[in-house]
């Protein structure tokens, strides 16, 4: 070929062609991603602008002229192609691209197609990913906070963006140099027994309405129970529940790629007794939820506010000053806090809290692996069954109250005597005048 040719070494194809100079000089040939090429049909449409623009640079006759092309030519060898109505399909097609779960999976789908429709909308002409600037990089940036999001959800969709175009553009990132936003901390608080007593009544009300209802009220007895976190016990599959060793285990996604550590979480009665009286249907414990949750984990948050805005609990604080967001106070991960408080007020040590949780700060509790197994036995145990007062008020359990409690007390006292833990016989005797 007169302008060079396309020649293989090894599995990748080269371009070889003589410079103005008379010199040979070759090039690998890479895809719009960056990547070498291996089938030779694709190599030489990826050549044929190259070559024309190569023959018009050999045609030029003053230096000036010659060093502007050249640099046009660079660009156009490193130019990414990728379609921005394909941005979504190419990312998670990249070979390159960073493995994520599946809840973080829809957050780039979310942001790429966000971004997306904002360029659509105001800049139609933008076809290709390289033509995004940092000036419109910044515009989109500030139309996306003034939506009022807080620091955090900004962060998350700057992160997410950085990612995606360092991907396909790497140096040339135009959301690399936006600086992040200052993040209110937000501490969510443990419900009281009071609270946690109005949430249910709602869950067992049959005028209350709530999508896939029974499987969230599950949803939140295993979260108050075992403390573990909204996503991992939404994808809690069968496998990991073993009812005859009484215990769930589950790798925490938060910690998934950094620790790796495999949880396991001993079951107490209240989980125990709802397990096993659970439909088995599909591989997931709850599987409307999971599909649900995979698709759009926000409708199981924002469904889990309501619930407690309508148990009269107030989800968000007004803020101290009018430069700052309501801070939110109370939202499904206070089913974890509540756990963890309710245990430490039984007399559980922290360090067993913390084991049981799986907090990423366990090198301090490695040492204590074999002792910690057993009291987090007893711990889960020690949580006090606020539940079971009303989840079990079915008219087969008010019968059976009736007839032990009918004529005869000491039946009731050997009753209570039986099924009552230590904290809660030591709580009616306390609460209880006529005792």
């Amino acid at each position: 070929m007169a302008a060079g040719s396309v020649i293989k070494r090894g599995k990748n194809y080269y371009w070889r062609y003589v410079k103005v100079d008379g010199k040979y000089t070759q090039q690998v040939i890479k895809d719009a991603y960056g990547l070498p090429v291996t089938d030779r049909q694709q190599a030489l449409a990826l050549v044929e602008d190259w070559r024309h623009e190569h023959q018009q640079i050999n045609s030029l006759q003053s230096k000036a002229a010659y060093l502007t092309q050249v640099a046009e030519l660079k660009k156009l060898i490193t130019v990414c192609k990728v379609p921005l109505n394909e941005l979504e399909s190419s990312f998670f097609a990249h070979p390159a691209r960073a493995e994520v779960s599946s809840r973080y999976e829809q957050n780039y789908r979310t942001a790429i197609r966000h971004f997306v429709a904002f360029l659509n909308a105001h800049y139609p002409e933008i076809n290709l990913l390289s033509e995004v600037t940092d000036e419109i990089a910044g515009q989109y940036l500030s139309l996306y906070w003034n939506t009022g999001v807080s620091g955090k959800t900004y962060n998350g969709r700057l992160d997410t963006l950085r990612v995606v175009f360092r991907l396909f553009l790497k140096n040339d990132n135009p959301f690399q140099e936006f600086p992040r936003r200052s993040v209110q901390q937000e501490q969510r608080n443990a419900f009281t027994l009071e609270e946690l007593a109005r949430i249910w009544r709602l869950l067992d009300d049959d005028s209350y309405h709530m999508l896939h209802k029974a499987e969230m009220r599950l949803l939140c007895l295993l979260a108050l129970n075992t403390g573990a976190r909204c996503g991992d016990l939404c994808q809690l599959k069968w496998d990991g529940i073993d009812l005859s060793m009484k215990t769930i285990r589950f790798t925490p996604s938060k910690t998934k790629k950094s620790s790796k550590v495999k949880l396991a979480i001993p079951m107490n009665t209240t989980v125990l007794e709802a397990l096993r009286q659970w439909e088995q249907t599909s591989d997931y414990v709850l599987p409307n939820v999971a599909d649900r949750y995979c698709r759009n984990p926000d409708g199981i948050y924002s469904d889990t506010v309501k619930l407690l805005e309508a148990a009269g609990i107030q989800t968000k604080a007004e803020p101290e000053s009018r430069r700052k967001r309501r801070v939110v106070q109370y939202s499904f991960h206070s089913f974890r806090h509540t756990c963890a408080s309710l245990m430490v007020d039984q007399g559980v040590s922290q360090t067993t809290v913390a084991r049981l949780l799986g907090h990423s700060s366990l090198q301090t509790t490695n040492r204590y692996v074999h002792v910690a197994d057993a009291k987090k036995q007893n711990a889960v145990q020690l949580l006090p069954q606020v539940l079971i007062p009303v989840s079990s008020m079915d008219d087969s359990f008010r019968s059976a109250v009736s007839r032990i409690i009918s004529g005869r007390p000491n039946n009731l006292l050997t009753w209570l005597g039986d099924n009552l833990t230590a904290a809660q016989k030591k709580r009616l005797l306390t609460e209880c005048d006529w005792v």
